[in-house]
């Protein structure tokens, strides 16, 4: 219910929007929401309130930002809104930064795995080639599998 809030960017540390979580932000016209998001509930963005209806009515012109395939995207398309791709910050599976995925990622991410090196979080991000919020084994392997030419894409 703050309405005079025109934008908002969505952390990475946050992985789910609850129901109606932006219920009534009446000039809230643009939100960005990271991969992190998984789960959107009803209602949480682009909804103003109506207690004629006993439910949300939309903002009209309301834009979400995120990545391509994401939830974000999912919850936009549903909900009619508009949906605006943007890169990520960092290239999936390059979890030492340096712009291209080789060996070096491999060594990274096992020296993380192993405990023998931290990752800030867009390392973290790029390492959970996954996406299923935990740095294994499994993200190892098929960074590795991608290095070796044994598949095509992360």
């Amino acid at each position: 219910m703050q309405g005079n809030v025109t934008e908002v960017v969505i952390p990475n540390s946050v992985n789910n929007i609850g129901e109606v979580a932006f219920m009534g932000c009446e000039s809230l016209k643009t939100v960005t929401i990271p991969e992190s998001v998984k789960v959107i509930g009803r209602e949480a963005l682009g909804y103003l309130s109506s207690k004629q209806y006993e439910q949300g009515y939309k903002v009209e012109g309301f834009t979400i930002r995120g990545v391509a395939g994401s939830a974000a995207e999912k919850y936009a398309k549903e909900n009619g809104f508009t949906f605006e791709a943007m890169k990520p910050d960092y290239i999936k599976g390059d979890s030492d930064s340096d712009g291209k995925v080789t060996i070096s990622d491999v060594r990274t991410t096992l020296r993380y795995v192993c405990q023998k090196v931290e990752l800030d979080e867009e390392q973290k991000l790029a390492a959970d080639v996954e996406k299923d919020g935990v740095i294994n084994i499994k993200d190892l392997r098929k960074v590795l599998r991608f290095v070796c030419n044994k598949i095509e894409e992360l």
